[in-house]
């Protein structure tokens, strides 16, 4: 089968949406001829110096890269969020994007010998480009973005939350009244959403049926032996970037409420505009023992890293799925995360803990007393990472195939069976 491919972000060497896209073309490719649209792959709009590079010592079988150059419009939309001058200048460069990538689409020959399209990213809904519009079988997802952030934990962020509040006012409002979308969706033969929320949001919205998957999964299961070594202090992980979104305040509070804090030490992977204020807060409460800080370092460094910890911790307010939780599952590494979005989904009793999320200090506190708890019982620990394992088989990219065999199968039908 011939299957255009829409991505915008894409990269081999990234995690989050680039990671997302290039695992699926990397699995899907082993079956099906690929034509892949793309507009990035850094976070510079046109920049394609990290595929170039691969593609520079590599080969990729059954994949022809289409990368759609940004035009003088887009470029030029895009300079105040280049600059750091207004987040929201991208969406409006990024629309001027899909207009060209789908001017170039309807100029080539590709759709008259494609069988489907498959819109794969980016995974947010609010911009669903224009592919939808050509005559072919059409999939799009996994898509998320409808859910909004708990109201109580959103006041607790530390620097700016303006964005974040004004995410949770505007997002019904987007949801309900963008015309495209309904159309992209109305339009869609099969629609994917990334987390059960989500799937049960756009069948509220749109009527829609969707189905549950997760945007990115697991490629290696690495480590065939479990074992918990005594060890004097547990070693805990929390990777991302330091910002308001993903809430790192929660673990330093959460330290602050624990009684056996000297049996634990942090290792926090991620730089960000939180950075400096995190190390101040450490020196300011006597903590330098309890944190090893990293601050920015190279996803493979991380995986370097990765199997001298035994837990990992979400704290962020705002998900899909992140990519660390499946690069800690394929290490056998057990996760505490907060119990909403993605994580709600993914994350169970038999592998990791989940922190009903109701207010702040509920959080702050049940996080406290999860990590007292292990500290001291590392029986535990080797049972959620047996756990662990036995979750990541379902989740890795060759278990997906399947799934995605079926959604063509499901798209071509439907399709077929409203153009008669």
């Amino acid at each position: 089968m011939k299957i255009l491919v829409h991505t915008f972000w894409l990269s081999p060497y990234r995690g989050s949406e680039f990671a997302v896209a290039w695992d699926y073309i990397t699995t899907i490719s082993k079956y099906h001829e690929l034509f892949v649209i793309c507009g990035s792959s850094s976070y510079t709009l046109g920049d394609f110096s990290d595929l170039d590079r691969w593609l520079d010592n590599n080969t990729l079988e059954n994949v022809t890269f289409l990368k759609i150059k940004p035009s003088q419009i887009s470029l030029v939309c895009n300079l105040a969020y280049k600059y750091h001058l207004s987040y929201y200048s991208f969406y409006f460069a990024y629309k001027q994007w899909e207009k060209e990538a789908y001017k170039v689409i309807m100029r080539s020959s590709i759709i008259s010998t494609i069988d489907l399209i498959h819109f794969v990213g980016p995974v947010g809904y609010r911009e669903p480009g224009y592919l939808w519009k050509l005559p072919k079988p059409y999939i799009w997802g996994p898509i998320g973005g409808f859910e909004n952030i708990n109201w109580n934990l959103l006041m607790h962020l530390k620097g700016n939350r303006l964005r974040l509040l004004f995410r949770n006012i505007i997002n019904p409002l987007q949801y309900y009244t963008n015309l495209r979308v309904r159309k992209a969706m109305k339009n869609a033969n099969v629609v994917i959403a990334c987390t059960q929320g989500n799937v049960n949001k756009i069948g509220k919205i749109y009527g829609k049926e969707a189905f549950y998957l997760p945007e990115n999964g697991i490629k290696y299961i690495h480590r065939p032996i479990i074992s918990v070594q005594k060890k004097e202090k547990l070693n805990i992980v929390w990777i991302g970037t330091m910002e308001a979104r993903k809430m790192p305040n929660i673990v330093l509070d959460a330290v602050l409420k624990m009684k056996k804090v000297k049996n634990v030490v942090f290792h926090m992977i991620g730089g960000g505009p939180l950075l400096p204020w995190f190390k101040n807060s450490i020196r300011k409460h006597g903590l330098e023992a309890n944190f090893v800080i990293y601050g920015q370092v190279p996803r493979e460094r991380i995986f370097d890293l990765l199997p001298d910890f035994d837990i990992h911790i979400i704290t962020s307010l705002l998900e899909a799925n992140t990519t660390v939780i499946w690069e800690t599952m394929s290490w056998g590494i057990p996760t505490i995360s907060l119990d909403h979005f993605g994580m709600a989904d993914v994350v169970n009793d038999s592998c990791g803990i989940k922190i009903p999320v109701k207010k702040y200090r509920q959080v702050v506190n049940s996080l406290a007393a999860i990590l007292d708890n292990l500290s001291i019982n590392s029986e535990d620990i080797l049972q959620l990472k047996k756990g662990v394992y036995q979750n990541a088989v379902k989740y890795t990219w060759n278990n997906r195939i399947d799934f995605y065999e079926s959604c063509y199968k499901k798209a071509i039908m439907d399709f077929t069976l409203k153009n008669k």
